[in-house]
């Protein structure tokens, strides 16, 4: 189970390159395409942003503090996760479930470190996976996605539940890539699809947001949903606090014991 429940943890940084992209093994149904002309790529991202509250509102925060609760649908086993971040790109994320222990990750702005089994205490994170790293724990990601991700295409629309959602396929630099589902009524973030690299092969990470609420005049998704063929995590945050103190020293990595 330990390995299964690192895959959460390490997903951003095992993304294929881009030939990955024609995998499908999400079970999701084919883009739609749709004779109503669709919206730009730039016209997809600057309604998601205005739709969680405007570029000022995101640019006025210096740090956050969330924190929620954990279930591992399959066994009902119950855990916690906690995320700290600060601005321009530190994070300390942490899922703890009781039978494999904690599991965090953190990077201080220039090295990061994750720990794969607690019996083995923390370990560097090589210099190929801390692009990845970088693009997940940038704190201004929602208004910074067309430098981290320099190249983007719109494949069209898809259902996402009981919405409909313009399908952005999005690559990083390093050809690593996500897709993206964007509601075409609210312009709310609806699902992310991760390619990554199990025991079996190529898999994705399908991430679905919902419960959108507003705290300090900015919409964050208090319900995340992560199923892939390793697990299948709800998650429900309990508090999102910004511009909290949030100590430096959070995101150093433990001397080993």
């Amino acid at each position: 189970m330990k390995k299964a429940l690192m895959v959460l943890l390490v997903v951003e940084m095992i993304a294929l390159p881009s030939g990955a992209s024609r995998v499908k093994t999400d079970g999701s149904a084919p883009v739609i395409q749709t004779a109503e002309a669709n919206p730009t790529v730039d016209q997809v991202l600057e309604k998601y942003v205005a739709s969680m509250g405007g570029r000022a509102a995101l640019e006025k925060f210096t740090t956050r503090v969330m924190k929620a609760s954990v279930i591992l649908t399959d066994t009902g086993e119950a855990g916690t996760l906690e995320i700290y971040k600060k601005a321009p790109d530190k994070e300390f994320f942490s899922l703890e479930i009781p039978s494999n222990g904690p599991a965090p990750r953190a990077y201080n702005g220039k090295a990061g470190w994750v720990v794969y089994d607690p019996d083995e205490g923390p370990q560097d994170v090589g210099a190929k996976d801390l692009p990845a790293m970088k693009r997940e724990f940038n704190f201004y990601r929602e208004i910074q996605l067309k430098i981290l991700y320099p190249k983007m295409t719109l494949k069209g629309r898809e259902k996402v539940g009981a919405e409909e959602a313009y399908v952005i396929e999005a690559f990083a630099g390093d050809g690593a890539m996500e897709r993206w589902y964007f509601s075409t009524q609210s312009g709310l973030l609806l699902r992310t699809d991760t390619p990554y690299v199990n025991d079996d092969g190529q898999s994705v990470l399908q991430t679905t947001f919902g419960d959108y609420r507003d705290v300090d005049g900015v919409k964050f998704p208090f319900m995340w949903r992560q199923t892939c063929p390793d697990f299948d995590y709800d998650i429900r945050f309990t508090t999102i606090q910004n511009n909290v103190s949030v100590d430096d020293a959070r995101f150093e990595k433990p001397k080993a014991q």
